[in-house]
């Protein structure tokens, strides 16, 4: 199959008691498909964070309260 695409480039490598074959081929790309429709959901959420103690509104107030802990 990809001797109808070969560029008569080739070569022969030897790596650890293993030969391969390197070869340049010229292979025309399939044709490209637009989207039919669309994937993914947005669930409008505010947060990203996951952790348990600091998901919500609010994750500044954690943070500051374990600040002035660290002071």
């Amino acid at each position: 199959m990809l001797r109808e695409y070969s560029q008569d480039e080739s070569d022969l490598v030897e790596r650890d008691r293993v030969f391969y074959l390197i070869a340049t081929c010229e292979v025309p790309e399939d044709k490209r498909y637009g989207p039919v429709g669309f994937s993914g959901v947005d669930l409008g959420t505010i947060t990203t964070l996951t952790d348990y103690q600091v998901a919500g509104p609010d994750p500044n107030r954690h943070r500051k309260c374990h600040g002035d802990l660290r002071e």
